[in-house]
């Protein structure tokens, strides 16, 4: 029989895993609780797993600075092994709005809601744990205030390729705001590097930038 994950979101900070059964119906399994456990986190916002490895991010833990979960399948159950937070952590910058991972390599998203253009980390994982190796940006125009970015508000991994969704980016345009971008990065000898960065060919406002 196939088993299928799925996760729910619940306020009080915890992630529901559910397995479908032999008759096509869900049933709850496992509880996964953060440790630290805390309320209004929004553990389970974004969640992401490949094979025994599981990311699931709290966006609005510890003022809205936000974090990420890892947890790794040990026996009939899974364990969390790590909380990853950016090494420039920030009140309202929303670390863990979207995770993903493949193999050794997890990204994590911060999304910070009207506020900034957004930035996506990338960590490795080591003998002592998960470390962050990179921090990857966007592009800035003229600092308008339309151009907010919202850079890694979604985001996919393969294994030696990320994209990178960017919905609120605009252009040297002041007006054409939100007219989206999307980021793709290639990993060469350990480092992520821009290699293109995609615009609808009749963008507009509002019209792209998620992946």
């Amino acid at each position: 029989m196939k088993t299928r994950i799925h996760l729910g979101l619940l306020w009080c900070g915890v992630a529901l895993l559910c397995a479908l059964g032999a008759r096509g119906q869900f049933a709850q399994g496992q509880k996964l609780v953060s440790n630290p456990e805390v309320a209004g986190a929004l553990l389970g916002f974004a969640t992401a797993i490949d094979d025994n490895l599981m990311v699931v991010g709290a966006p609005f833990e510890d003022g809205a600075r936000g974090s990420a979960y890892v947890f790794e399948k040990s026996g009939a159950g899974w364990v969390q092994v790590a909380r990853l937070i950016a090494s420039d952590a920030k009140s309202q910058q929303y670390f863990g709005y979207t995770v993903t991972v493949k193999g050794g390599t997890i990204a994590v998203g911060a999304y910070p809601i009207g506020q900034g253009r957004g930035s996506v980390y990338l960590f490795g994982k080591a003998i002592n744990g998960w470390n962050q190796h990179q921090k990857l940006t966007g592009d800035e125009f003229n600092g308008t205030t339309q151009n907010i970015g919202y850079f890694g508000g979604s985001i996919a991994l393969t294994d030696d390729h990320l994209v990178v969704g960017a919905a609120g980016e605009t252009d040297d345009n002041a007006f054409n705001y939100d007219k989206g971008a999307v980021y793709v990065f290639s990993k060469n000898n350990g480092v992520w590097n821009r290699t293109h960065k995609l615009r609808a060919s009749d963008g507009v406002g509002g019209g792209a930038g998620s992946v």
